[in-house]
């Protein structure tokens, strides 16, 4: 019984490990002496090898795309054979790809145009497909792909011939729908909050009736225009409204990746007002995503930016 899930990003997104996590709690439930080979988008090697020596479940092989390593080289294939392009860069998995169950596309938000169009993603789809084994989009958000006309029409020709769709949220069924995808899709809640908390190795105290709050610099996108300055300064205030409360406020981070780092942004904020509210405090650095859950549960409020926090 052997599954693989592809297309997620490194740990370092705690939203990330939670769609792992949560995944195998839900095909542990239906299937005996699963193992998993998961491979994802890395920025780099040292990103690969940390996820590697931390990880705790045993029955998971962690592989890495090709995408970066050859990425440049390899930018005229993308374009012109997409399907050597995806062979390539997905040739780490070749080898497990005999016995295998299902192949996942997980990630949550990688098929829309967030990120540029889903190339990778598509040729995971075709990869399987090609080798006639079930391709799933799993707990996934899809689309809108409306701003690309011809690659909407792409995509939906493309879409039906996976073996399902599984869609966190009735905004993307509906999308789905408008543009003829229907028959695969199915609207499900989001893998990651199956996701088991578990009590942190190190001791965290966590105040009585703490009021936790998650900001994330990728805010600005949508609050200051891509302002650093004004979304920053508009975080400050947002958490000094929380610090008024009287109750603790505890800053809680949930991706500590070098490009999209809460860690940096969450102690700025903390240094503006620490002197001001006594009651105010951070939580300490290098927990998982499982151990935040647990910290999030035991807080008597808790307002995150982040979706999966």
């Amino acid at each position: 019984n052997r599954f693989i899930l592809a297309g997620n990003g490194p740990y370092e997104n705690r939203g990330c490990e939670a769609i792992v996590r949560g995944t195998i709690k839900i095909i542990d439930s239906y299937f005996d002496n699963c193992e998993y080979i998961i491979i994802s988008n890395f920025i780099n090697d040292e990103q690969y090898l940390n996820q590697v020596k931390f990880e705790t479940d045993l029955r998971i092989t962690h592989l890495k795309t090709n995408k970066y390593k050859f990425h440049l080289a390899l930018a005229p294939l993308k374009k012109f054979f997409p399907a050597i392009w995806g062979e390539i860069c997905l040739f780490p998995v070749r080898k497990y790809l005999k016995d295998t169950k299902a192949v996942l596309s997980i990630g949550g938000d990688n098929y829309s145009l967030d990120y540029g169009k889903p190339a990778l993603f598509v040729e995971i789809d075709n990869y399987a497909i090609r080798r006639k084994i079930p391709m799933l989009i799993w707990g996934a958000s899809v689309g809108p792909f409306s701003a690309l006309p011809e690659y909407e029409s792409f995509m939906s020709a493309h879409l039906p011939d996976l073996s399902a769709i599984l869609i966190r949220e009735p905004s993307s069924t509906a999308y789905l729908e408008s543009i003829g995808v229907s028959k695969n899709v199915h609207l499900i809640a989001d893998p990651a909050f199956c996701m088991e908390p578990v009590k942190p190795a190190k001791h965290i105290d966590i105040k009585t009736k703490t009021i936790g709050l998650n900001l994330s610099p990728l805010m600005k996108k949508f609050l200051s225009n891509n302002n650093t300055e004004e979304w920053s300064e508009f975080a400050v205030k947002i958490t000094e409204v929380f610090c008024k409360t009287g109750y603790p406020v505890c800053l809680t981070y949930h991706v500590t990746s070098s490009h999209d780092n809460d860690l940096p942004f969450l102690t700025n904020i903390y240094n503006e007002l620490k002197h001001k509210y006594p009651n105010l405090y951070m939580l300490e650095d290098g927990l998982s995503a499982q151990e935040i859950k647990y910290v999030i549960s035991q807080f008597h409020v808790f307002a995150g930016a982040r979706t999966h926090s």
